[in-house]
């Protein structure tokens, strides 16, 4: 099963805007009419240190390193960090796997991700994977 957006299939990293690091992701559970919000990284920019030769070069004088953007790989057949959902998974239950928009930073990743569970009331509701945000916010407790 890849990942949809905007009702097209993604393969590769390539059919994603070229400067985007992640995604927030809605993992719907088909057979239990169960949803899972998430986020994931597929690249990261990391800092190199400039070669000698790279030094010599007229666009990096009094440069001292460059942007690197990596590639994590497996990103394609992740289905989140939710152990329940992934026993379902395994269980043989049908998701569907869908990205709900695309992020250009980690902060972004972070608040956008918090949006989608805190917005979508995720945290109270029972057809709903999610028991908690960023690990820190969790449901409010029912006075019996």
């Amino acid at each position: 099963m890849n990942w949809i957006y905007n009702g097209k299939e993604v393969k590769t990293s390539e059919d994603l805007p070229p400067e985007s690091i992640g995604f927030i992701y809605l993992i719907t559970n088909l057979t239990k009419d169960k949803i899972y919000y998430g986020r994931k990284t597929f690249r990261t920019l990391s800092k190199k240190k400039l070669t000698k030769k790279e030094k010599l070069l007229p666009e990096n004088k009094r440069k001292t390193y460059k942007y690197v953007m990596k590639e994590y790989k497996g990103w394609q057949q992740y289905n989140g960090s939710c152990l329940p959902l992934l026993e379902d998974i395994a269980s043989g239950d049908k998701i569907r796997k869908e990205i709900v928009r695309i992020c250009y930073s980690k902060s972004e990743l972070t608040y956008y991700e918090l949006k989608e569970i805190a917005c979508s009331e995720c945290l109270e509701r029972e057809d709903c994977y999610n028991g908690n945000i960023l690990g820190k916010i969790f449901p409010p407790k029912k006075k019996e």
